[in-house]
């Protein structure tokens, strides 16, 4: 506690902290955390737009859920946080449309036979997929009521209203030092 590193040496497998203490292990994880990618419209409807980071996240996610049963939401993203809000909403009844600006989902992680698997599973389940495509422009269809629907225009042209846009599009990597 109280310490960081100051060194690595990755050959030896040995960290220096800032208090002069060497550390050898046989594995290092290095956690360096992050923060939400910046998404140009997060703020055009604060109320129908959901990220799921933090416990208060959750909670507001939750507590939206419970109060807008078997609506229709939009899941935008390509990683770990979309599968988590397409489960989500997956439990709670919702019809979803997971729009995705890649050719394919964790293209990084999955091979084809993977991606194939997690297509069986959403088309078994009534998710619609949107593979390279994006949303363009989100306007709200109750204007001066943000709690409710949006019309989503992508980029490919798709018109969509959806009352709960959850956003997974990844973090930004903080990387204070060197390795």
């Amino acid at each position: 506690l109280q310490e960081s590193v100051d060194d690595f040496d990755p050959e030896r497998m040995m960290v220096k902290t800032n208090k002069g203490r060497e550390l050898t292990a046989k594995k290092i994880l290095i956690a360096s955390g992050g923060r939400p990618k910046l998404w140009r419209f997060e703020t055009l409807l604060p109320e129908n737009t959901f990220r799921l980071h933090t416990l208060d996240d959750a909670l507001r996610i939750k507590k939206f859920l419970s109060e807008h049963r078997g609506d229709r939401a939009l899941v935008v993203g390509g990683g770990f946080i979309t599968l988590e809000l397409v489960e989500i909403l997956a439990r709670f009844g919702w019809k979803i449309k997971l729009l995705c600006v890649e050719k394919s989902f964790w293209s990084e992680y999955l091979d084809e036979q993977g991606f194939s698997i997690l297509l069986d599973i959403w088309q078994k389940n009534g998710v619609e997929l949107s593979f390279g495509d994006e949303i363009a422009d989100i306007e709200s269809i109750q204007p001066g009521r943000l709690d409710r629907e949006a019309r989503i225009i992508t980029r490919n042209g798709a018109r969509l209203s959806v009352d709960f846009i959850g956003v997974g599009i990844g973090l930004e990597r903080s990387f204070d030092a060197e390795v």
